[in-house]
């Protein structure tokens, strides 16, 4: 907008339009930076969850099991918040596909209700 701020040749239809877009490209650009960030991490866990259960398997001190487990607890736990956040960001998109393509009532339903409605 302080582009155009002094500029009277400005459509503000278009000038809407533009701040819209800018909006748009912003978020989509954050959003898969998160998107990437979360996938990462998300292997990494995976990768080290992998690597303690190896060292717990292979090791023979039980202070050095518990020191593994605890870890693998943590990073496990960590694994599951983000499998949560996924979980929650799916269930949001399912609901807004249902309302979006859901179940429409038809027009026999519409008029049942109208016919309903009348004889009150």
């Amino acid at each position: 907008m302080d582009q155009y701020k002094d500029d009277q040749n400005v459509n503000e239809i278009l000038l809407w339009e533009m701040i819209k877009l800018e909006i748009r490209t912003k978020s989509t650009e954050y959003s898969k930076d998160k998107r990437r960030k979360i996938k990462y991490k998300e292997k990494l866990l995976e990768e080290e969850i992998s690597t303690l259960e190896k060292v717990i398997e292979q090791e023979i001190s039980a202070t050095k099991i518990i020191d593994s487990r605890e870890k693998l607890q943590l990073k496990q736990h960590e694994l599951e918040n983000i499998i949560e956040y996924k979980t929650k960001g799916a269930i949001v998109r399912g609901k807004i596909k249902w309302y979006k393509d859901g179940e429409k009532n038809t027009k026999y339903f519409l008029g049942r209700n109208l016919k309903f409605l009348i004889k009150k």
